[in-house]
Parts: C-alpha cells; sequence; structure tokens
C-alpha cells in the first residue's frame, strides 16, 4: 500500500482514538476501530509473511502460501466491513455545534481514504494471488536442483551454531545421504552426536559418536568424539565404559585439550 494512503490511516486512527471526542460517540465506535486497527497490523504482518515464504520455493511452501493468500483476504474483508459500519454509524451523529461537524466531516474524510487504502490492497492482493498462483504452478512441474555441498553443510552449521539442533541435525544427516564421500562428512557426522548431546539424548548421542570413530578412524574429530562419547557413558552412570573412554583420549591424544579434560574427569569417576 501507498505510504501515505498508510501514513492517513495512523492519522484517522490516532485522530479518533486518542483525541476527547467533541461529539457524542458510541462504544461500539471505538470498538470497531480498535477492531480495525488491530486487523490491519495483522494484515501487514501476514503480507510480510506471505512475502519471506514466497522465497522459499520448495513444493512444503505451497499449502502454506494457499493459507496466507485466504486469511489476508479474509483480514480485508473484515475491514471493509468495519469501514462500512463506521461510515453507517457517522451517517446518525448529529453534531452539536460548527467545531463537531467539522469533526464528523474529516472523519468522513478520512474513513474515504480508508476505503481507497483497502480497495487498492485489494487490488495488490489480487495480482499477488496470481503471481504466486503461477509460481505454484511452476513449483508443481519444475525440478528443484539439488543444493551444494558446500550449501548444504554451512547451511547445518550455522544452524547448530545459532541454537537449532532438530534443524543442524536433519541438514547434517541430509548432507552425509547426499555427500557421503565429501571430506566433510567426518564432520558432519561428530556434530550430530555432539547436537543430541546438547539436548541430553546421551544414549542417541552415543550410537552416533560410535559411526564418527569407526567410520572416519583418522579424523581430525577423532579425539574430541572420542572425549564426548566418555562424557555420555559418564552422564549415562555407566562407569566401566567412561573410563576406558577418558583413557583412550588420554593414551590416543596425547597433548592436546581433550587429553587434559579426559585426565581430569578420569578423577572424578567414582572409584566402582
Amino acid at each position: 500500500m501507498k505510504s501515505s494512503a498508510g501514513l492517513l490511516l495512523v492519522c484517522v486512527l490516532g485522530m479518533v482514538l486518542v483525541a476527547p471526542p467533541a461529539y457524542p460517540q458510541k462504544v461500539s465506535e471505538r470498538d470497531l476501530l480498535q477492531n480495525l486497527s488491530v486487523d490491519m497490523i495483522n494484515v501487514k504482518a501476514t503480507l510480510k509473511q506471505m512475502q519471506e515464504v514466497s522465497e522459499n520455493k520448495n513444493a512444503e511452501t505451497t499449502k502454506l502460501l494457499q493459507d496466507l493468500l485466504k486469511e489476508v483476504s479474509t483480514r480485508f474483508a473484515t475491514i471493509d466491513t468495519t469501514v462500512q459500519k463506521l461510515n453507517e454509524s457517522l451517517s446518525g451523529i448529529k453534531a452539536s455545534d460548527d467545531k463537531s461537524l467539522k469533526d464528523i466531516q474529516d472523519a468522513r474524510i478520512s474513513l474515504d481514504a480508508l476505503r481507497k487504502t483497502v480497495d487498492e490492497g485489494f487490488v495488490q492482493l489480487n495480482n499477488k494471488s496470481n503471481s504466486l498462483t503461477r509460481e505454484i504452478n511452476s513449483l508443481k512441474t519444475a525440478e528443484q536442483p539439488l543444493p551444494g555441498a558446500g550449501q548444504v553443510f554451512q547451511q547445518a552449521f550455522g544452524e547448530l551454531e545459532a541454537g537449532f539442533p532438530d534443524l543442524a541435525i536433519a541438514d547434517f544427516r541430509e548432507f552425509l545421504k547426499n555427500y557421503p564421500g565429501d571430506l566433510r562428512a567426518a564432520f558432519a557426522q561428530f556434530y550430530i552426536g555432539d547436537a543430541l548431546f546438547s539436548q541430553k539424548k546421551y544414549q542417541e548421542a552415543q550410537t552416533e559418536l560410535d559411526k564418527a570413530l569407526e567410520n572416519y578412524p583418522m579424523s581430525d574429530k577423532k579425539c574430541v568424539a572420542l572425549y564426548r562419547k566418555g562424557q555420555t557413558h559418564a552422564e549415562l552412570k555407566q562407569t566401566p565404559q567412561a573410563r576406558g573412554a577418558y583413557q583412550s583420549v588420554v593414551k590416543e591424544c596425547s597433548g592436546t585439550q581433550e587429553a587434559a579434560l579426559a585426565a581430569a574427569d578420569l578423577k572424578k569417576l567414582p572409584v566402582k
């Protein structure tokens, strides 16, 4: 919608909601204006969400796009109905002096501008609907190319760093499925186990860390994977297994930070 129309909408809402009424005003009119304000805010938020979703061209967004279009259309219809009620309400108000007459006239002018804004919104919505319909149809027929290995790995790593382990695990699994021979496969496998550890899913983390150690025994992540595995055993009260893992870290990863941490954790384990 045009910025001038949006500014006018803010002005009319501010005038009616904030300024003391110069003529008798029913409570229902205030309610209508408040509802109108909320509806306009929701419409803007929904349109923004729709724009973001439309940029993600994949089959999973198809239904969501259609639902969003339906929701926006419903909101515009609600706003249009509210404007009509406000017009009818203003028509029934009798001015008691020149000032109140001017206020009523200003309100009617503002409502006319608001109706124009709503009409423009309907046109934009219709154009957006047609555009998205064409886009959705193209999604159904166009084969989406597989993203590159680097893109998938970086996306998964970014999700892990941002604190979204579930998303990261799913993308790392996708990476391993599509690029099993990639040099970063060992890192992806370790990060799956590490993400599960961060979620305190220790048994599942063990399974994934074992895969990292068995499938990539020469990886740079070997020492940290072995140490993390020892931690999972310790968390699960599997003391003998934890001791064995920590001892392996001290022996096989001498001079590393993991070796120092493992030596310290060995002292904390129960004697039996």
